[in-house]
């Protein structure tokens, strides 16, 4: 090979890194990381785990997880062939909701999800902050959806 050659194929190497370079700077810059928009904020959803008790979890849709089917996977697919809604906490656990579920803001001005509770639902008499927060939503012409005792989120 000559010299010729090899200083060639350098320079052509050196370019192509070089211009490699310059467009993981620009595609890096184009990136705005500090607008958060309400889709990208994780909504904390309510619901019965695979023992049957209240649960409360950060909807997680893009797990990767193994593709082992267990006691988990089962409960999420009951929930479905209810017609209710499987929200995957993490690989294999799973909440089931009703699906009607709604979507609101929480006593934090969190963005959250539940289903509304059953009008049978029974609950101590103490007017606590949350029933207040209720309130106040509704003064303000929103609904205020009860998902459990002394717990309400806020649609808007």
């Amino acid at each position: 090979m000559s010299v010729d050659f090899i200083k060639k194929i350098t320079e052509r190497i050196i370019m192509n890194k070089y211009l490699f370079l310059v467009f993981i700077f620009f595609t890096i810059s184009a990136c705005d990381s500090s607008k958060v928009t309400e889709s990208t904020k994780s909504k904390v959803v309510q619901g019965l785990d695979i023992d049957g008790l209240p649960k409360k979890c950060t909807e997680n849709p893009n797990l990767t997880c193994d593709l082992s089917f267990g006691p988990g996977d089962q409960f999420a697919e009951d929930c479905r062939a209810q017609g209710k809604k499987a929200i995957a906490c993490d690989c294999h656990d799973y909440i089931c909701v009703n699906s009607d579920l709604r979507t609101g803001v929480d006593i934090d001005g969190a963005p959250r999800s539940c289903s509304p509770a059953s009008s049978d639902l029974i609950c101590t008499s103490e007017y606590s902050q949350e029933d207040q927060f209720a309130d106040d939503c509704r003064e303000a012409g929103f609904e205020a959806v009860q998902c459990g005792c002394h717990d309400f989120i806020c649609i808007k």
